[in-house]
């Protein structure tokens, strides 16, 4: 699911569609996000508060991203 909106709110939309659905297969694994941070960083989206092009996710360093998509 893409969406134009803060990561913590797309993570709270995504959790209520997995518990609306009951199929966890609707949530993010740290592979998919390593995914998506790809893609964006090819297609030159700016994905940071700093207004440049880089692969980080709302600010915060890649790697705490892809440890809060463990949780």
């Amino acid at each position: 699911m893409a969406t134009a909106c803060f990561e913590w709110g797309y993570a709270a939309i995504v959790a209520a569609m997995t518990a609306r659905a009951g199929n966890v297969q609707l949530l993010h694994t740290p592979e998919h996000e390593a995914f998506f941070l790809d893609a964006t960083v090819r297609a030159g989206l700016i994905n940071s508060p700093h207004g440049i092009i880089d692969d980080n996710s709302d600010g915060f360093p890649r790697t705490l991203g892809r440890r809060y998509n463990t949780l």
